[in-house]
């Protein structure tokens, strides 16, 4: 989703969360377990499970880290990154947020502007303002159409199987 925002390029991606379904589903489990007094066998896993997971930082998406994880069966649940206008050199650059609320089941989609960069020269720009009412609007109807027809994509290919 973030490089199929039309007359906009991303980028950076500055923050990336990930969520393990089948760890997430075991802790459930196990908390459950917990709470049932007639539970006569003592299980003891003394091991370390990860099962959610946050990098912060520049070039994050192509992060060593983020690909381990990925391979591991993780998944991304919130995403931010810097996305300017194609084929302005002096664009500022938008920052938009998307996520899951409910990471488990991939539920909830939510996605906002978080603001902007206003461009002052080469590799210079201010800290992070609101954006413009009407700017943002047209920001989040095209992120909402990009997000839409990744999940018609999604759906259509679900559905033969």
């Amino acid at each position: 989703m973030i490089e199929s925002i039309p007359n906009y390029n991303c980028i950076d991606v500055t923050d990336v969360y990930v969520t393990h379904p089948f760890l997430e589903e075991k802790k459930k489990e196990t908390t459950d377990e917990d709470t049932d007094d007639e539970s006569e066998e003592i299980s003891v896993d003394l091991g370390c499970h990860i099962s959610k997971a946050s990098l912060k930082g520049r070039g994050v998406l192509e992060s060593k880290e983020l690909n381990d994880l990925l391979s591991q069966g993780f998944y991304i649940t919130k995403i931010v990154w810097l996305s300017v206008v194609n084929g302005f050199v002096d664009s500022n650059k938008f920052e938009f947020e998307a996520q899951f609320f409910d990471t488990d089941n991939c539920k909830l989609f939510s996605y906002l502007v978080r603001g902007q960069y206003k461009y002052k020269s080469i590799d210079d720009y201010t800290h992070r303002q609101n954006i413009e009412k009407e700017k943002e609007v047209i920001l989040l109807t095209l992120i909402e159409g990009s997000a839409r027809k990744i999940s018609d994509e999604i759906i259509a290919f679900i559905a033969p199987l």
